[in-house]
């Protein structure tokens, strides 16, 4: 069945690179009319990049997530042009690496901020166009690290859980409203966040290797695998799911530990009793 946004009015936050600009182009084709935003200055997004010839339902407003103000201010903007939002997905993130004790209050300040707090600026500025049209769709990107703990992400753990238990808060509280909240918690995706942490690995190659060892399937995935399950998500086709967290991530949290592991296991006792 495929899915189809006519008509919609799609708000994207954190939509100018990785999985949201792949959310842009995905929401376009489908129909949606997208104002999606990003850190970027105006002038340095094409929107022929990312809405093809569609410029007249694909619209770039510069917002720094953390600013209560500048939120409340681009969901004005978005009210006065359109007749409210339908579909907000909530996906701006950073990710800064530490453990507690080598944490500065600065960094686990401006990760909690951007990942948690935006998501709640967004969700609260937008819900009361949801609440006056009668309905509507939230998708916030949540992590598995946000179900799981990884090493040295003391804040990204922390900052992605926060968002997984309020998107379960916001679907039980606007349920009544006819508003689903859900949340896409993605594995590892081929992204700028993700190419980042390979100087910390010794490279992008060994970057890659280490995750094709360890992921059932073999890779890590796509943005526009992840935005896929964000327009399922936010579509009439998920019309009674609301309050999940949707584990996007290959097959790696179904399992114990890598194959690796369990083959090294395999042969200590195989030798052991020969």
């Amino acid at each position: 069945m495929e899915i189809r946004f006519d008509g919609k009015t799609v708000v994207i936050i954190g939509g100018s690179t990785g999985i949201g600009a792949a959310a842009v182009k995905g929401f376009i084709e489908s129909g949606g009319c997208v104002y999606f935003t990003g850190i970027e200055p105006e002038a340095q997004i094409n929107l022929q990049d990312y809405c093809g010839g569609n410029k007249d339902r694909c619209f770039y407003y510069q917002l720094d997530v953390t600013n209560e103000g500048a939120v409340g201010r681009f969901a004005d903007y978005v009210r006065d042009n359109t007749d409210g939002c339908d579909v907000l997905f909530n996906n701006a993130g950073i990710l800064i690496a530490n453990r507690v004790h080598e944490l500065s209050l600065d960094e686990w300040n401006k990760v909690m901020a951007v990942n948690a707090t935006g998501v709640f600026l967004g969700s609260k500025y937008f819900l009361p166009q949801m609440i006056a049209k009668g309905g509507g769709s939230i998708v916030n990107t949540s992590s598995m690290s946000g179900l799981f703990a990884d090493y040295t992400f003391a804040s990204y753990n922390a900052s992605k859980a926060a968002v997984a238990n309020l998107t379960r808060n916001m679907a039980m509280d606007y349920a009544k409203e006819h508003i689903r909240v859900n949340a896409v918690a993605p594995g590892s995706v081929k992204t700028s966040m993700y190419s980042n942490c390979a100087d910390g690995v010794g490279g992008i190659d060994i970057l890659d290797i280490g995750h094709e060892e360890v992921y059932p399937m073999g890779r890590i995935a796509t943005p526009e695998e992840i935005a896929d399950t964000v327009q399922f998500l936010a579509s009439d086709q998920a019309s009674f799911i609301t309050g999940h967290i949707l584990v996007v991530d290959g097959g790696i949290t179904a399992y114990t530990g890598s194959q690796h592991q369990w083959e090294r296991i395999r042969d200590y006792y195989g030798k052991s009793r020969s």
